[in-house]
């Protein structure tokens, strides 16, 4: 079974019990998270960081994350779900005809750079060899949106999973 850390993003009231590593909490911007993962990765031993926004609803379980990183994949998230299909808007100006701008479905599992920190697994070795989030971004949604494209950038799998949140009724 792989170890999963979990990195709770923005203020709760408790801490978080987390079965499968160690569990951290952190504001909710880059210059949060940034520092967390650079004193930890160095001797984690961890597989994987799960980067989870409480408000969401409960994080994914041990059944829905161990698959995933079995598979091929580097990088699953929820972006889409979250309201970054699109984003950035003027990417469409910079580059309109790049072949990532469009979005898959956001009903089935695919490639997509738009990723959100709230809702992200990424293998520690990615997270090493790639680097987090970017400290200079103001949000957390525009470091993920880099992140992200960073990422696909630089040959990582990144990969969007419709089911790694809970849609709200």
């Amino acid at each position: 079974m792989a170890k999963i850390n979990l990195v709770w993003i923005g203020a709760i009231n408790s801490s978080p019990t987390w079965p499968l590593g160690e569990a951290y909490q952190c504001g909710s911007s880059p210059q949060a998270v940034q520092p967390l993962l650079s004193e930890h990765l160095k001797t984690g031993q961890a597989d994987a960081w799960l980067f989870w926004d409480p408000t969401l609803g409960p994080a994914p379980t041990q059944e829905l994350l161990q698959p995933l990183l079995a598979g091929p994949a580097d990088v699953w998230h929820a972006g889409l779900q979250l309201g970054l299909g699109g984003q950035p808007d003027w990417i469409d100006f910079v580059s309109p005809t790049w072949m990532l701008n469009r979005d898959p479905d956001p009903d089935i599992q695919a490639s997509s750079w738009r990723l959100s920190l709230r809702a992200c697994l990424i293998r520690t070795e990615v997270l090493r060899q790639l680097g987090g989030p970017d400290p200079h971004y103001q949000s957390l949604e525009a470091a993920g949106l880099e992140l992200g494209l960073r990422y696909i950038r630089r040959c990582a799998f990144v990969q969007y999973v419709p089911g790694l949140i809970t849609p709200p009724h």
